[in-house]
């Protein structure tokens, strides 16, 4: 939500004419870009939190194989964690405040459109071809052994 909110408003309205238009919607290359950054660049401290989470070792475990953390970085994991939220949290009040209601009306609709379609729409379609993919590949395996 963080980079959503930063580069909310950031597409030139003069080149309005090069998009796509489904139904209600009406979509530019600029607006696709935009959201794919924004994705790249919070995929990206995500991934490396999830990370310290899982290599933060039992006080009892020994693991030499892998690099892992000691018990009591747990602590500072979740102080990462928190930390990121409250600047998260900080940073989206400044930004909300800069644009004024209307604006952010409009903002949290397409949140709240975008989550409703990723609940709704892009995630069962991810499991039901994961499905497909994963009985595709055991039958053909099946069969040939």
């Amino acid at each position: 939500m963080l980079f959503n909110i930063l580069y909310y408003q950031q597409i030139d309205q003069s080149n309005i004419d090069n998009g796509l238009l489904l139904g209600p919607f009406y979509i530019t290359y600029k607006q696709i870009y935009i959201g794919c950054i924004a994705e790249l660049l919070s995929l990206i401290p995500s991934l490396l939190l999830v990370q310290f989470f899982r290599r933060i070792r039992q006080s009892s475990s020994h693991r030499k194989h892998c690099l892992t953390f000691p018990w009591w970085c747990l602590y500072l994991a979740y102080a990462l964690s928190f930390i990121s939220v409250g600047v998260s949290i900080f940073f989206i009040v400044v930004r909300s405040i800069e644009l004024g209601d209307l604006t952010v009306q409009k903002w949290l609709t397409s949140i709240i459109a975008g989550l409703f379609s990723s609940n709704f729409l892009t995630q069962p379609t991810q499991v039901f071809k994961n499905y497909f993919v994963s009985f595709l590949i055991f039958s053909i395996f099946r069969y040939y052994v």
